[in-house]
Formats: C-alpha cells, sequence, structure tokens
C-alpha cells in the first residue's frame, strides 16, 4: 500500500510541472473583437474591398495592431491607444487580409495589401479618413514592384493624378509589392507618384504631378516576371520625413 500511494503522490507531482509548463509556452490569442469600431477614434477608414483586413501602424513585423475592418465597411480607429504614441506625429497604416493575420506568425512586406500615410494631432478632434480602394486587388495576385529614391514619402494614386491612393512608399524602399487588379479589357493602367513631405507643424507638402513621372503598366500574375518601376522626387531634395513605428 505504500508503494501505490507514492506512485500517486508521484502521478501528482508529474501533473503540477506539466500544468507549469503549459503556462509559460505559447499563449492564446487575445479574444478581444478587433473588429469593433472604437467610436471615439480620429482615424476613420472604409475598406472598399471584398476582404476582412487588419491594420497595422508602421512596420507590420513590429505587431502595432490598430484592428480589423471588415469587408465593405468603414469604422473609426482609436490610435491613442498606441503605447507612447506622441501628441503629434506621422506614420503609415498597413493594412494586411484577416486571413493571413491569424494564419501567418510572421508577416512581412509582401503580405501588404494597402498602405496609407496618417498625419495626426491628438489635441485636434477632426477625423482623419483613409480609404482602401477597391482597385486594390486583395488576393494578392496582380502587381507592380515599386522603389522610392527619395527622402520623402511617396504616395501612389492610380490613373489619374486625384485617382485612388493605392499605396505609400517610405524613403528609399526597395522592390515593394503594390496589389491592383488588371483593368477591363487587359488596358494599361497608370501611377502617378505624388512626393510628400510633412513640416514640424503638421503641414502637408505635395508635389506637382508630373506627366514625366507618371509610369503605364498591366498588373502581372505572382510568380512570374512583375514589372518594376522606380520613382525620384527631383523638386525637392532637401525635404525629410520623420516617420513613427518603423
Amino acid at each position: 500500500m505504500r508503494a501505490k500511494g507514492d506512485w500517486i503522490l508521484l502521478a501528482a507531482v508529474v501533473a503540477l510541472l506539466a500544468m507549469g509548463c503549459a503556462s509559460s509556452g505559447p499563449q492564446p490569442q487575445q479574444t478581444t473583437d478587433i473588429f469593433a469600431d472604437e467610436k471615439d477614434g480620429i482615424l476613420t477608414v472604409r475598406n472598399e474591398t471584398g476582404t476582412d483586413i487588419v491594420l497595422f501602424a508602421g512596420n507590420v513585423k513590429n505587431r502595432i495592431v490598430l484592428g480589423g475592418i471588415r469587408a465593405n465597411s468603414a469604422r473609426n480607429f482609436y490610435i491613442a491607444k498606441i503605447e507612447n504614441i506622441p501628441e503629434k506625429g506621422t506614420f503609415i497604416v498597413r493594412g494586411v487580409s484577416a486571413e493571413a493575420y491569424y494564419q501567418k506568425p510572421l508577416l512581412v512586406s509582401g503580405d501588404v495589401l494597402f498602405s496609407g500615410l496618417v498625419v495626426y494631432d491628438l489635441q485636434d478632434t477632426g477625423n482623419i479618413t483613409k480609404v482602401i480602394p477597391k482597385e486594390i486587388d486583395e488576393t494578392g495576385s496582380f502587381g507592380i514592384y515599386v522603389s522610392n529614391n527619395s527622402r520623402t514619402i511617396c504616395e501612389l494614386r492610380l490613373d489619374a493624378p486625384d485617382g485612388p491612393a493605392i499605396a505609400v512608399l517610405s524613403p528609399y524602399v526597395r522592390n515593394w509589392a503594390v496589389w491592383i487588379k488588371p483593368s477591363e479589357f487587359g488596358r494599361p493602367r497608370e501611377i502617378w507618384p505624388i512626393f510628400i513631405s510633412v513640416s514640424p507643424d503638421g503641414i502637408i507638402n505635395e508635389s506637382v504631378p508630373s506627366n514625366y513621372d507618371r509610369a503605364r503598366f498591366i498588373p502581372e500574375l505572382r510568380g512570374g516576371r512583375i514589372s518594376m518601376f522606380e520613382f525620384d522626387n527631383r523638386a525637392d531634395e532637401n525635404a525629410r520625413i520623420n516617420l513613427l513605428f518603423e
């Protein structure tokens, strides 16, 4: 009977150790609804695509999650919740599909479907509005690669100087994938690079669109030979921009 008692005690110790090991391992994801609207948020985003998207502040590798937005919907994001966020600043908001967010432990630049520039002042109650345009290929199948050879932000607008902002390139980024749906009947599309700098007092300065800078292309299938474009800001070589969360 003594030997049996010893076995019972040993089994209890092993069970406790197992529980301790389990608690020190990977923790489950938070159960908070990341798609819930934050009505007091100053960043408003409208998702015109047919897929749910999760937005990040800055580089997706840093995992600063703003929240999710459902397909064909709009919601507010409360950016003041970001830890140690300055009162004023500029950052790039980047979005990946909800499927990639939940299934991939490590997100990379090729997973980014949308990027946009956010210039904010937490004391300003006016909303900042961004649109995830329907022209984005939410499947990440068709696109181009682009490089920004300047010290400033390069915003890419589709088909016209005032067309939808399809992506934002950080300074000196190389071979960034931009996913764009092919146009009807296989016609070429156009990209118009708009270079943006932000002054210390939050004033946004944009370059003047030029026919010389625009690029014509046909979105090509991922895995094949995708077109590559480089853009230079010749108008203001001394302009700079300070980006958070990169």
